[in-house]
């Protein structure tokens, strides 16, 4: 397939809204999750990236499982989202030489504009090898500028798989530039998480530790690699490579407490007046009897007597 007859094609238009949010969910185990409750089911990128779009989902950023790592060490006991790592990021990459600007590299197509990294793969049964290409187009603005990276997150690109060719197109690139050319420990730019700069270690989680390709590569940005640890940033590892992965997920809605039962309220004896108010109309009608009976006397006023107690037991 060609350049123009690749990037002609458009990703389909979601039908609905991606889930996304503060939260993540497990879409695969990594080798690592054998260690917790579930099988193991690591997969290889493209797999991940094909099942996050079925569901509709957004593949968690290098950025987020850094912090998710760091979250993890600092968690007594076994965390929830431990059996995740290995975990490939959503977050892809495609870098060269160090020193050589993307245009001079040896993996640079100037016919398809783009870096091509092959992958030789060995069938285990057969030991028959095969050639994948991962083709990863290279934006002109880019095109001169040497040590950097091209980066590209989930959901802003699709896959393509034509034959033994797998077309990364992308909505979005970005360039992280001084990008290391060897292996070690270094910080990490503010966007993607991507090492950048001179040597660094800090202890508090604010650099990684890089492992690169000499002659460049497209990767899926890899963490948890070495005992799902923060500090490792795996940018050597091809994308058949199965590896877990996590999807966000939104924030649990609270569940409702359970309010105690109220008293139910005790409804007014006589229609219009409250039982605090009949109560002190008893009070007073019974003065009143007291001093009428001097009068006309008790036997007379029996039955008003008789009402008046009928209308306390109610009250």
């Amino acid at each position: 397939m060609s350049h123009a007859a690749a990037y002609k094609i458009q990703p389909l238009p979601r039908k609905t809204p991606l889930v996304r949010g503060p939260r993540f969910k497990i879409l695969s185990r990594g080798s690592g999750g054998g260690r917790l409750p579930g099988k193991a089911n690591p997969v290889p990128f493209p797999r991940a990236v094909s099942e996050a779009d079925w569901r509709n989902a957004v593949i968690a950023s290098n950025k987020r499982l850094h912090n998710l790592l760091i979250e993890i060490s600092k968690t007594p006991g076994l965390h929830p989202l431990r059996g995740a790592f290995p975990c490939a990021s959503g977050t892809l990459a495609a870098y060269v030489e160090p020193g050589t600007p993307f245009n001079e590299s040896r993996l640079f197509s100037s016919q398809e504009r783009a870096i091509i990294f092959t992958e030789v793969k060995v069938d285990p049964i057969t030991k028959r090898e095969t050639l994948q290409r991962y083709i990863f187009p290279v934006p002109q603005e880019h095109a001169k500028k040497a040590d950097a990276v091209l980066v590209s997150e989930h959901p802003d690109y699709s896959l393509l798989q034509d034959g033994n060719e797998l077309w990364i197109l992308p909505s979005v690139i970005d360039c992280v530039g001084d990008f290391p050319g060897r292996n070690g420990f270094y910080r990490a730019d503010e966007t993607h998480g991507i090492p950048q700069g001179g040597r660094f270690y800090s202890w508090n989680g604010g650099s990684g530790y890089l492992w690169r390709k000499e002659g460049g590569a497209v990767v899926s940005v890899v963490r948890g690699e070495h005992g799902a640890h923060y500090d490792s940033v795996n940018m050597e590892e091809t994308l058949s490579t199965p590896f877990g992965a996590l999807i966000e997920a939104p924030m649990e809605k609270p569940k409702p407490v359970p309010q105690a039962p109220k008293e139910p309220e005790k409804a007014a004896v006589v229609s219009g007046i409250s039982p605090e108010g009949l109560s002190q109309l008893i009070e007073r009608a019974q003065g009143c009897l007291g001093e009428l009976s001097k009068e006309v006397g008790e036997c007379a006023l029996a039955e008003v007597q008789a009402l008046i107690n009928s209308l306390k037991q109610q009250g």
